[in-house]
């Protein structure tokens, strides 16, 4: 153990790492971050660029750390010395946070590779602009065409599409439907599976599962008959007697 700890001390001094650290921990950095001016390393001002030499040299100092893990706001925050709620408020174009400031936000997560964290944002605003899209194969000529058509229709209106196969496997099925529950999808589309195991009860109760989280659900092709959930089929004995008339 003592051998481990001198060789990362002795990395971290050869890298400059812990002079890094105790130069970041020492400076003085954004002390107030709003509508009015505020100050980096001491200075003040209400234009956010005479801080980013300031800014630079923190990436720099940090980047040891960074570049091994996925940037948080967290992070952004201890770059510029600000809560992390002032970050929160600045990508999310919040009103009390101005222009100047926003920006310099904006560009330091740039910088930062930060990526946010969608099922964190579907939480909070309760939209997630995803659709779970349940079909038996993807490799069917029918279910990749209603696939096509349901993710054309959607990427007009800017959802994604999730698409899950069951294999006609009601186990499949019902982790399915767990999983895109817990991915916060904003509806669920849905062909179930032909195939009627000792599973059928339990995913029965995950489809009312659905219904109760006001998930909406909606059956294609093939359906169940469940009060509440509207579905999408094909008459096919009509369609052959009209066929037969001609």
């Amino acid at each position: 153990r003592n051998k481990s700890v001198a060789w990362l001390r002795n990395f971290l001094a050869a890298s400059g790492t812990l002079e890094a650290i105790k130069s970041f921990s020492n400076s003085s950095a954004v002390k107030t971050f709003g509508n009015e001016a505020f100050t980096f390393g001491g200075r003040k001002s209400r234009n956010s660029s005479d801080f980013k030499p300031l800014v630079s040299q923190n990436l720099k100092q940090n980047s040891f750390f960074l570049m091994n893990k996925k940037t948080t706001i967290y992070d952004i925050a201890k770059v510029l010395d600000i809560t992390a709620a002032s970050v929160s408020r600045a990508l999310n174009t919040t009103p009390n946070i101005s222009e100047s400031p926003r920006n310099l936000v904006l560009e330091t997560a740039a910088k930062m590779n930060y990526k946010q964290n969608r099922l964190a944002l579907a939480l909070r605003c309760g939209k997630s602009y995803d659709v779970g899209v349940i079909v038996p194969r993807i490799d069917s000529n029918f279910f990749a065409s209603v696939i096509r058509g349901i993710e054309e229709e959607l990427y007009a209106h800017k959802y994604n599409v999730i698409i899950c196969q069951t294999h006609d496997d009601e186990k499949r099925e019902f982790e399915n439907i767990n999983t895109l529950l817990n991915a916060q999808v904003d509806g669920i589309l849905m062909s179930v599976s032909n195939v009627v195991s000792e599973n059928a009860s339990e995913n029965d109760r995950i489809i009312k599962k659905v219904i109760e989280k006001n998930v909406p659900l909606v059956f294609f092709d093939r359906k169940k008959n469940i009060e509440g959930v509207s579905s999408v089929t094909i008459n096919d004995y009509d369609v052959s007697y009209l066929a037969t008339k001609h």
